[in-house]
Formats: structure tokens, C-alpha cells, sequence
């Protein structure tokens, strides 16, 4: 099961592959629309597309704090630690099972906080 936590670990690495993939596309739209607004389609909007494009860092913190998550559960599963209901309480079984540092767990924490925020 320890192998698990390596494939979601790899996961984690792909949202943050994917998030860039769409800055780049976001980007590029945004800077070919300025050039010929009529590569719009139907109801695809400039202002959706910039808005769309601010949102974009808070979409893949969601996603890539999601991934984590479930890279933690299978750590919990492989070594036989009890799921707890929160994400917190998650957070400090690993941390306190995988000898992981408090200033790192902290970290995680202010990540987790406003990952809750979005």
C-alpha cells in the first residue's frame, strides 16, 4: 500500500503540470484577443476568460491540496493509523506517525486555511 502514496504523490505533480498548461493557454488567449476579438466563440467572453484567468492559482490550490489529502489518507491505510474526520486532525497524525517538523506541518496548516477560504 506504501506504493499508493507515491502514485497519488505523482498526481499532485500533474495538477501542478495542468495548471500550467492552462496559465499558459489563459495567457495566450487573453494576449491573441487583444489582436482579433473574433476568435470568440458563442457565449465565451472576454471578461469570463480574465476572470476565469484570476481564479486560476485558487482552482489549483483546491485541486492540488485535494490530491494531497488523499496522499495522506493512503499513508494513514499503509500504516494502520485511524482516519480521522478532518483534514487537521489528518494533518497531525501523519506529521506526528512520519516525524514530520512542526514549521512544516505549520505551513501546511496556513495552505489548509486558505484552501478553506476559496
Amino acid at each position: 500500500m506504501p506504493a499508493e502514496a507515491f502514485k497519488w504523490m505523482g498526481r499532485i505533480k500533474t495538477v501542478e503540470r495542468e495548471y500550467r498548461a492552462i496559465r499558459f493557454g489563459t495567457d495566450r488567449l487573453i494576449a491573441e484577443l487583444a489582436i482579433d476579438p473574433t476568435i470568440l466563440i458563442q457565449e465565451v467572453r472576454r471578461p469570463d476568460i480574465k476572470t476565469a484567468a484570476g481564479h486560476l492559482e485558487g482552482t489549483y490550490i483546491v485541486r492540488v491540496f485535494s490530491e494531497f489529502e488523499t496522499a495522506l489518507g493512503y499513508f494513514t491505510i499503509a500504516f494502520g493509523i485511524p482516519r480521522p474526520r478532518t483534514a487537521r486532525t489528518l494533518i497531525e497524525r501523519v506529521r506526528s506517525r512520519g516525524r514530520i517538523s512542526q514549521a512544516d506541518t505549520d505551513v501546511v496548516h496556513r495552505v489548509r486555511e486558505y484552501r478553506n477560504v476559496l
